[in-house]
């Protein structure tokens, strides 16, 4: 009968520990399901994507676009031409340099073709810089008529509007 009773009981501490054990793995792979689902940390909101509008308004406001008065337009467009001034006027003085030293080396052909060379960056430069301010004076003088063109449009639907509303009561009969 003790032979029974421990045969018994160590059956139930068998059947016990791997109940235990059973648990145990079901609440740490439980717990390693938990781990891996943990909250995730607080994400960063991204900025929007730029879209082709987005960088086309940009462009617009950042250098003088529709987004700035005529004054801030014009100083932009001065300061852009003053830096190319100076861009080109450093390339010549760099060439005269160059020349500088062909001529006290006696290299008189370099020197020539060094002299041609300035002579033409100088005219292409200031060729560029008609055709610049001729096609501003051009975007000018439409902006311009484009302003009329809306006045005019603006003063012609204000008399339409004053014709139609001249007198609500005319043609109809009071007494």
């Amino acid at each position: 009968m003790k032979k029974n009773v421990l045969i018994v009981a160590g059956l139930v501490l068998f059947v016990m520990t791997g109940f235990v054990t059973a648990a145990e793995e079901e609440g740490a792979a439980e717990g390693a399901r938990v781990r891996t689902r943990t909250v995730p940390a607080a994400r960063e909101k991204k900025p929007p994507t730029p879209t082709a509008a987005d960088a086309r308004r940009e462009r617009l406001t950042s250098r003088g676009g529709r987004g700035q008065s005529p004054t801030a337009r014009d100083q932009m467009y001065r300061e852009m031409l003053a830096k190319q001034g100076e861009k080109h006027r450093e390339a010549l003085k760099e060439l005269e340099d160059i020349k500088k030293i062909a001529e006290e080396e006696g290299a008189t052909k370099t020197a020539e073709a060094i002299q041609a060379l300035i002579d033409k960056k100088d005219a292409d430069y200031k060729q560029n810089i008609e055709k610049a301010e001729k096609a501003r004076a051009e975007r000018a003088e439409r902006v311009e008529q484009r302003l009329k063109d809306r006045q005019a449009r603006e003063a012609s639907k204000t008399e339409v509007k004053k014709d139609v509303d001249v007198d609500p009561h005319a043609g109809h009969d009071h007494d």
